[in-house]
């Protein structure tokens, strides 16, 4: 993130109470130290989960790292060519079997970033903020806007709330649509 991104990140999880990201990296970090309350991260990459879980800090409040298995990672935690897209849901669609709660911010950085997204809207309260990383830089994922409204943003980094009188079935659409799109 950049410094600007960063600024705007930090001030969203200043006020969260519960945090959960799609991609563990830097973000984690500063969600560890900011959020007082639970934290969740979904990693494609067993490797980083440790890398990252190593530079966390102490905390009487849940953390928690969900490994989802899409099959061989290279480079980002990005699958490998040639495996199947039935792993993919595991990312953004399995992972919620172990998840019985809805969170206050959710971060979108990291694979399938369409589909994730939906999927956390779909489960986030109407109070809820969901910023996803590289926006405006990847027009592709600019159909989320059919279901959600910017409500801030700085350089690449933008936050949405539900857009107002959206239905499920037009998110799940989404989801359908984008559900093996990795990037």
């Amino acid at each position: 993130m950049t410094e600007s991104e960063r600024v705007l990140f930090e001030s969203i999880l200043a006020r969260a109470r519960s945090y959960m990201e799609f991609g563990a990296g830097g973000s984690t970090i500063l969600a560890d130290r900011l959020v007082r309350g639970p934290v969740y991260s979904v990693e494609s990459d067993r490797d980083w989960i440790a890398k990252v879980r190593s530079l966390a800090v102490e905390s009487d409040y849940e953390r928690r790292f969900i490994f989802a298995d899409i099959g061989p990672t290279g480079r980002w935690g990005r699958p490998l060519k040639g495996h199947g897209e039935v792993d993919y849901l595991n990312y953004h669609n399995n992972i919620w079997v172990d998840i019985d709660r809805s969170f206050d911010v959710y971060l979108i950085d990291g694979r399938f970033r369409v589909a994730c997204f939906c999927q956390a809207l779909l489960r986030a309260g109407p109070e809820a903020r969901l910023m996803i990383h590289d926006y405006r830089s990847r027009p592709h994922y600019h159909p989320i806007e059919t279901v959600a409204v910017p409500v801030a943003e700085t350089e690449d980094l933008t936050v949405f709330t539900r857009r107002p009188g959206v239905e499920d079935e037009r998110i799940r659409a989404l989801i359908e649509r984008y559900h093996d799109v990795v990037d």
